[in-house]
């Protein structure tokens, strides 16, 4: 399942610069403008010039990965992942993305060392310990998957995909009556970007009450 509307629900709007870029940093802002904008090809120039410009910038080589995730350039943004890794392995978000774009390359033992990591450094990141959960379900340890799932909801209660993880571990474990209600609750908080997910759910839940 895919991981990018969890990752657009972060960003914010804010007002681009006008001053053209004249050093690494300045173009590493401005893609952070244009990236919370939603311009991900415009904001994705920016990064490369900002790496290009100053090659051990950890964050601009982050956020190079993310708008190439957005973008579905997914082994692209995991070489960004580990570039900015390189230079700051402390870096919990890092790893918490680089997990998320193993995720999404079906590489879910790979990315289950990267959740570690993410939640050792940062232990309220609740976005880590779902898509952790998600990885575990596709491993067939539905049980911890689902642990991951309760866990991040105690910690981020409106966690729309954290719901959708946990209900389809529910429904795995033949738990029918907690899995309708983790279904329902999904369908409650999730934006309109899930439209897959919500459309599973409905369905999944039509399942569920004929049982």
């Amino acid at each position: 399942m895919a991981m990018e509307g969890c990752r657009r629900g972060l960003r914010k709007r804010c007002p681009s610069r006008e001053k053209p870029p004249e050093d690494a940093a300045s173009w590493h802002n401005k893609g952070l403008n244009l990236y919370k904008l939603g311009r991900d090809d415009e904001a994705l120039h920016c990064f490369e010039k900002a790496v290009e410009l100053d090659p051990g910038h950890a964050d601009a080589w982050l956020h190079r990965g993310a708008c190439l995730t957005e973008l579905r350039r997914t082994d692209e943004s995991l070489h960004c992942f580990e570039r900015a890794l390189d230079l700051s392995p402390y870096n919990a978000r890092a790893w918490s993305l680089k997990g998320a774009c193993l995720y999404d390359l079906d590489r879910f033992e790979a990315a289950l060392p990267c959740f570690d990591w993410a939640l050792e450094l940062d232990q309220s990141n609740a976005d880590a310990r779902v898509i952790k959960g998600a990885c575990l379900i596709n491993l067939d340890r539905v049980e911890e998957g689902l642990q991951c799932c309760e866990k991040a909801l105690e910690l981020d209660a409106g966690h729309a995909l954290g719901w959708y993880i946990k209900a389809a571990a529910e429904e795995r474990l033949g738990h029918i009556q907690e899995a309708a209600l983790s279904f329902r609750q999904f369908i409650s908080l999730a934006p309109g970007e899930y439209a897959v997910q919500i459309e599973s759910a409905h369905e999944a839940l039509q399942d569920l009450e004929g049982k």
